[in-house]
Formats: structure tokens, sequence, C-alpha cells
């Protein structure tokens, strides 16, 4: 993980990280998304039905989407960014962020 790609989502909330993923797994990546659902949702000033481009759980419909969330490169940037570091029970390499997540249903 490069500090860069850190100090680039810190400050500006993304970044590109180039060849993380193989050239075929983002091509199906592309090719899935052409197939999983958009949602309707209402207008928030009105009651018409508008085209959201949004796609609810993308990784529940596509095994290409689960295979990015679950990947090493994906959980370490998410431990970076979403362990609660004042948690001392566990230790810091796990993914608490997971287990907080599962609290707030």
């Amino acid at each position: 993980m490069e500090k860069n790609v850190l100090n680039e989502i810190h400050n500006n909330g993304f970044a590109i990280v180039k060849n993380a993923f193989s050239k075929k797994l983002v091509n199906d990546l592309f090719d899935d998304l052409k197939k999983l659902s958009q949602v309707k949702m209402r207008s928030t000033n009105s009651t018409n039905l508008i085209d959201s481009k949004l796609i609810i759980n993308p990784h529940s419909q596509s095994v290409n989407y689960l295979k990015v969330i679950n990947s090493k490169i994906t959980e370490n940037y998410c431990l970076n960014f979403l362990n609660d570091k004042f948690y001392k029970i566990i230790n810091k390499k796990l993914p608490i962020y997971l287990e907080e997540s599962s609290y707030k249903i």
C-alpha cells in the first residue's frame, strides 16, 4: 500500500490505483455492470420515478464484484481508514470495521 495513495484518499476521498486488479477482472466488472439492474427512485420534490443510476449491492449479484470487495488490496485500505484505532480488544490487523457494522442494524 503506497503512502501517496493513502494521502490521496485522505485528501480527496478517492484515488486511482493502477494495476491493482487484472485487466480480465476489470473487463468482467464492466460486463457485469451492463447486466446489473439500476434502482428507480422517487424524486425528492415530486412523486415521479427517476433513473438514479444507482446499483444497490452489486456484490450480491456479481461474483466479480465480490472478488474485489474481498480482495486483500481492498481489505488493507479498509483496515487503514475504517478500523477503530481506540478499540483495544481485537488485534489491529483484523477487520474491526466489519464487526462494528453488524452492531448498527
